[in-house]
């Protein structure tokens, strides 16, 4: 999985031909506004919380948790202290199984154990 202290803000998950694509980022910004992604998300955070926020959702993610974010679902993401987090996106439309509502899930170890 590619792992950035830093990612150019000009580029985003939905820039990228690849169906699936992971990212391991060490984040040191604190908010990130409300924004969607033409990508469903798989989002997780390896060390430190992360409050997900929806129109209808908020959760806090602790490194045992993690979110489906479904595509173009309006979301924001803080943070109180830097973390490592990590997202898979998925293109939907080459998976139309994927869940279409936004949910958590358990972090097994089997995932935990792909970084």
């Amino acid at each position: 999985m590619p792992y950035y202290k830093y990612i150019d803000p000009s580029i985003g998950p939905d820039d990228f031909q690849m169906p699936i694509y992971s990212v391991a980022i060490e984040n040191h910004t604190p908010d990130h506004p409300p924004h969607r992604h033409l990508r469903g998300q798989l989002l997780y955070s390896d060390a430190g919380t992360l409050n997900l926020q929806s129109e209808y959702f908020y959760f806090i993610l602790t490194p045992s948790k993690a979110a489906w974010i479904p595509s173009n679902w309006i979301h924001a993401c803080s943070t109180k202290k830097a973390g490592l987090f990590r997202s898979l996106y998925i293109d939907t439309a080459l998976f139309p199984a994927l869940p279409k509502q936004l949910g958590i899930i358990n972090v097994s170890p089997l995932l935990k154990s792909l970084n």
